[in-house]
This record gives C-alpha cells, structure tokens and sequence, in this order.
C-alpha cells in the first residue's frame, strides 16, 4: 500500500461530511484528523447522533469537531443550516457526501414512489441542498461517495433505487466540476 498522502487542506479547515454517523463517513472524518493539521470536521447525521466515543477519538487526533443533525431530504433546511453556519461561525473548505440509505425494497414492481424517494432523497437532494449553500464558494476537496451498484447493476440487485441514487450522483460529479470551474 502506498504510504498516507495529507489532505489538501489548510491549517483549521472546515470539512462537511454528511453520513457521518455511517462507517464511510466515519473513516473518511479518521483519515482526515489524522492527515491534515487541525481540521475542524462538521459532521452531519439524519436519525443517529454522533457516538461520543468517536466524537472524542476524532478530538484525541486533533481535530475541533462539530454536529448538525440534518435531513438531507429536507432541501431549504439543509440549504439554510449550512449557510447559517458559514455565516456565524466560518467558511466551509471542504465537502465528503458519504450520506445515503440502504435500499431493502426489492424489485422495482413492488415498489412505490415514496420508498424510492426515501432512498434517492440523502444522496440527491442532500448533494443540491449543499451546492445552493456552498454556491460561490471555493472549495479545497469534493468527495462524492458512489457505489459500484450504480454501473454494475448485479453488485446491488433489487436496489435499483439505491443505484440509480449513485448514478445521478455519477453524473452530477462531473456537471459540478463544469459549473463551478476552479471552485469545485
């Protein structure tokens, strides 16, 4: 394995990372306190706080860490929360969406449109809510947690909602990267 490469943040950078509470954003929220200088991580969960104990192992690596409970499926709150807090408490220089929900629904003709909106919802509007709150924003890191589900269909069978959430994510890296040139 090659060695840990630091992060390309600055010294205090503020990282939004969304699922924070899920194992992804978790080792993403490890590898960032341990790989770049003082970071400070705004972890966001949906239903789940942040366990304490990862709270304090995240602060032992030297990180500041703050939380927001946030449904990402709530677009103008999330848009709001996110802009009330570079507002009053300091710009965000980085973001890892890691947020996203298991797909147990099975095959597509037994499922209804709420239960495919609850899935798509966390990864969706949750990545739109924080590109209208980051707009004009330059940002250091974008990490946008995708599955192999989403281009081989067979790795998430009866998931098709949790795919095609990935896959619009897939698109959307790309479309970011074209709207916001040198930002994101």
């Amino acid at each position: 394995m090659p060695a840990a490469q630091p992060w390309p943040l600055a010294k205090g950078a503020t990282v939004l990372i969304t699922g924070a509470a899920g194992g992804v954003g978790h080792a993403f929220a490890l590898d960032i306190a341990r790989y770049s200088q003082a970071p400070h991580l705004l972890l966001t969960t949906h239903r789940t706080p942040l366990p304490p104990a990862r709270q304090r192992e995240l602060e032992s690596l030297g990180a500041t860490v703050s939380t927001l409970m946030l449904d990402l499926a709530d677009e103008a709150a999330t848009t709001a929360a996110l802009t009330h807090w570079q507002h009053t408490v300091g710009p965000i220089h980085g973001v890892i969406h890691a947020a996203g929900l298991a797909d147990y629904g099975g095959i597509m003709a037994r499922r209804d449109a709420a239960s495919i909106d609850t899935v798509l919802a966390p990864k969706i509007v949750g990545l739109c809510a924080i590109e209208n709150a980051l707009a004009g924003q330059p940002l250091d890191a974008v990490v946008l947690c995708s599955t192999l589900g989403s281009f081989l269909p067979a790795a998430k069978f009866g998931q098709a909602a949790y795919s095609a959430a990935n896959a619009w994510l897939d698109t959307a890296a790309a479309q970011l990267s074209q709207r916001h040139p040198g930002e994101w």
